[in-house]
């Protein structure tokens, strides 16, 4: 499946899923769910191209 928000956040430390989602949203200006949609598009596009 691939990486999840839930394992990037407790790999990176976090305990509280909804305050690393509170700061990764404030630090890149979009949400981790949105940046792991966008990466799994971007992969899948790679792998047919």
């Amino acid at each position: 499946m691939g990486i999840t928000v839930a394992g990037a956040a407790t790999g990176a430390g976090f305990s509280h899923l909804g305050r690393f989602a509170a700061y990764y949203t404030e630090k890149y200006q979009e949400s981790p769910s949105a940046t792991v949609q966008r990466l799994r598009r971007l992969s899948k596009t790679a792998i047919t191209h």
